[in-house]
């Protein structure tokens, strides 16, 4: 019991240290090491995990994705919703979600700063994958010049505005997270999972998961680390996705993800999941995905 509380002690610690750091940084890129990914790491432990992953059956949320992927082509011809949430902390927090590859492109296109820190990424997609690279760049430019209220190529968006909800004070304030993480975790899910579901791929979500690694490690009956771990993440994204948060071809989770892993690029992360993972993986994700059902108190 006291190496459980430890462990979730110190996750409670890493999470309020990487919020703080979060809220104090202009919305960062991390450069990749390629020579080893998440699904080699997967591959590798994958016969550690369970013998008979075949039977591990699950219901979806939905039985078909939903398609959330804006027409690039018809981008002047359709209506693209402005505002997304009441509160003014919650709907920037949205728009930059959902737009935040789009931001950081056109950054990297004009400012130095951002030329520099992410040139290997960016020139790294650009040659090898030149239609996938220009053709999301097409689509950020479109969604910029017929949207500039999002300031999507601004990297000075300092917003003063006073939060008149529990979740936009959850977003603003990272003493009041920090409180609100030690003392009621369930107000902080229930906050997640009532919001918009592109908050659930955004850091912030992070703070609603401090005891589902503990818990799915006994799940997946499994101490490899790496291997629960990456289970656990395409769990957390399978599930906002299905919540409906934007997962389609133009969306920021597809991007960043095959801008980090050129072997991981997609249209969306359902055919993700079922082309790079095995289906014993693939049975493991979805009895993660069950599990955060649960522990959200996800009515199916």
């Amino acid at each position: 019991m006291r190496n459980n509380n430890t462990k979730i002690f110190l996750l409670i610690l890493i999470g309020i240290t990487g919020f703080l750091i979060y809220k104090s940084q202009v919305v960062d890129l991390q450069e990749t090491d390629f020579n080893k990914t998440e699904i080699q790491l997967v591959q590798e432990s994958s016969s550690e995990v369970r013998k008979n992953p075949q039977q591990a059956h699950v219901k979806k949320l939905i039985d078909t994705p939903i398609d959330t992927n804006f027409n690039e082509e018809n981008l002047t011809d359709i209506e693209i919703i402005t505002t997304f949430d009441d509160e003014p902390i919650v709907d920037a927090e949205i728009i930059r979600q959902k737009y935040q590859h789009c931001s950081r492109m056109l950054l990297f296109l004009k400012d130095k700063k951002y030329k520099k820190h992410y040139h290997k990424s960016y020139t790294k997609l650009k040659t090898n994958n030149p239609n996938y690279y220009n053709k999301r760049l097409e689509y950020c430019q479109k969604l910029n010049k017929n949207h500039p209220e999002y300031n999507l190529a601004q990297n000075d968006n300092k917003d003063e505005t006073i939060p008149n909800s529990y979740l936009g004070r959850l977003l603003d304030d990272g003493e009041f997270a920090e409180s609100q993480m030690e003392n009621d975790i369930e107000s902080v899910k229930r906050a997640l999972i009532n919001a918009d579901p592109n908050l659930m791929l955004s850091y912030h979500a992070l703070m609603g998961y401090l005891t589902f690694d503990l818990d799915l490690r006994l799940i997946l009956e499994s101490q490899q680390v790496d291997y629960t771990s990456t289970i656990g993440k395409y769990a957390r994204i399978l599930f906002a996705c299905r919540l409906g948060a934007d997962c389609g071809e133009n969306s920021d989770i597809v991007f960043s993800t095959c801008l980090n892993n050129e072997n991981l690029c997609s249209n969306d992360i359902e055919e993700l999941i079922k082309s790079k993972f095995s289906n014993g993986q693939q049975a493991d994700i979805e009895l993660a995905y069950q599990h955060l059902i649960n522990y959200y108190n996800v009515n199916e």
